[in-house]
């Protein structure tokens, strides 16, 4: 009990800290203290805290997820919630040239108590767990990204893109009609935005915004980490996207060898 009380008071003091984050609209803080009494009253989301395998209290024959596991799913998601970008509910940060910078996970990492990284600045197993549990049930969406580990091997590692607004309408955090005039006014002032950078680089914006529209839309093909690799080894477009059709039929041995010119 006193283990279970010293949970809370430390769950209570990380989410404060992250209300406190500058340039939070007023839904994510909303959303933000939401989530922090789904912790004290998990019975609000029982698909996201009572499991058949999982045993310590019960409810319709399933048992609560003990507090530990509770309480990374919570700062899980408020972390995400203040990385969010409010016109499209995607983790990432609007650039004033039309594009996005998406959110690693030391961006997310950032909003978290020392306690849930390890020694080199990722998410310790319980985040990573957590994360599984919120992709399982399609509250978050992530991807698989490849990172190099300090001894040259690469491992793929969860990147969590999106969050599930109408996950946040269903269990009644907010109205779909808030979450829509939120959108709407959010993306009237990244518009702005944009169009301010436009006029300040005329002669040059159409070329930049072309080039960022690609790399994000071959991004979505192979991922970021890979498309950023062809880009640098190819600029030649038609090249790239004939390589990638190519490989979905054959392998890149066979490529390399009857299409030389698709490699540099």
């Amino acid at each position: 009990m006193r283990n279970r009380q010293h949970n809370k008071i430390k769950l209570s003091h990380s989410l404060n800290a992250i209300l406190k984050t500058k340039n939070l609209h007023p839904m994510q803080k909303d959303l933000i203290r939401f989530v922090r009494d789904l912790y004290y009253q998990p019975f609000k989301a029982k698909e996201l805290f009572f499991h058949s395998s999982i045993n310590d209290g019960e409810l319709n024959g399933k048992r609560l997820m003990r507090s530990e596991g509770r309480e990374s799913i919570c700062l899980l998601l408020a972390a995400c919630i203040a990385s969010l970008n409010l016109a499209n509910f995607k983790l990432e940060t609007p650039l004033s040239s039309g594009g996005a910078k998406s959110l690693s996970w030391q961006d997310l990492l950032r909003f978290l108590p020392d306690g849930y990284k390890t020694y080199n600045g990722r998410p310790n197993d319980s985040i990573y767990e957590a994360s599984r549990v919120l992709q399982k049930l399609n509250i978050l969406g992530l991807v698989l990204q490849y990172e190099v580990m300090e001894n040259g091997d690469k491992r793929a590692v969860p990147a969590i893109k999106w969050l599930n607004k109408n996950w946040l309408v269903k269990i009644k955090a907010v109205k779909f009609s808030h979450l829509t005039r939120v959108a709407k006014y959010t993306k009237e002032g990244i518009d702005a935005k944009f169009k301010k950078w436009r006029l300040r680089n005329k002669g040059h914006s159409d070329h930049i915004i072309a080039e960022a529209e690609y790399r994000k839309q071959l991004s979505e093909k192979v991922g970021e980490e890979k498309a950023a690799r062809l880009l640098s080894q190819n600029s030649d477009r038609q090249k790239i996207d004939e390589f990638l059709k190519l490989k979905a039929m054959f392998p890149v041995s066979v490529i390399r060898k009857t299409y030389p010119e698709l490699f540099i």
